[in-house]
């Protein structure tokens, strides 16, 4: 699946060579979400943790 994608990505480099540098500078700042998805155990727990402590937190703050 992931080759795939990579096939899909490398050809719409080709076609649209702009999108390469949109996408590498959207990268360089947001980062790229479904590394998450694709890390290990202590990504996705640390990720979790905090999203729990900020909802958290957020409620605490609301009262």
């Amino acid at each position: 699946m992931e080759n795939e994608e990579e096939i899909l990505r490398g050809n719409e480099r080709k076609r649209i060579p702009t999108s390469n540098l949109s996408d590498s500078v959207n990268r360089s700042m947001y980062g790229e979400p479904s590394a998450i998805a694709r890390g290990g155990c202590l990504a996705k727990i640390i990720t979790l943790l905090i999203v729990v402590l900020g909802v958290i937190f957020l409620s605490k703050c609301s009262y």
